[in-house]
């Protein structure tokens, strides 16, 4: 007979999703498109410059079942590092309208988007090996943390995919 208990975190982190979904769909789905390109993609990107949270994986005695030896808390730990710092530089970027602000965003994006479903992938089976040694840390990071970067990298693919050139004459205001 199959363990029911197998299944309550992937349904956790899906209601997770749904729930940030919503969220968004009732409070800032019309506050964002009221916004020009560019500041809607830096709003949605702002909040991956917490991703530096996942620095956390590396501090000894806070998850016992990352210290048992492997690359596993190293990789999520830079991962989240690099996405909070490729974001920040997109954001800049955005902000000060450099012809490369788009490319950036694209490069931080596919890095944080990689790093998360990564993480997932090989965070899950992890979290459940001893999920009562491990705490309550990654299980929130994983049913809420999680899905609100995910829904938000999806956002940014969607401004990016439909993004059009703003005009020079827009930049001389």
């Amino acid at each position: 007979m199959m363990d029911y208990k197998l299944f309550i975190l992937p349904l956790e982190f899906i209601l997770g999703l749904i729930a940030w979904i919503t969220i968004y769909r009732m409070f800032w789905k019309e506050r964002l498109n009221s916004l020009d390109q560019h500041k809607k993609i830096m709003v949605l990107s702002s909040i991956h410059l917490f991703r530096y949270i996942g620095l956390v994986f590396l501090v000894g005695g806070l998850f016992p079942v990352y210290e048992e030896g492997g690359t596993l808390p190293y990789r999520l730990a830079f991962g989240d590092l690099a996405a909070s710092i490729t974001a920040l530089i997109a954001i800049i970027s955005l902000s000060n309208k450099t012809k490369y602000a788009i490319m950036l965003t694209w490069i931080f994006n596919s890095i944080g988007a990689v790093d998360l479903i990564a993480g997932v992938i090989t965070g899950f089976p992890t979290v459940y090996a001893d999920l009562g040694r491990a705490g309550s840390v990654p299980y929130v990071i994983i049913t809420i943390y999680v899905p609100l970067m995910l829904f938000s990298h999806y956002l940014i693919f969607h401004q990016l995919i439909k993004y059009k050139k703003p005009h020079i004459s827009q930049f001389n205001h």
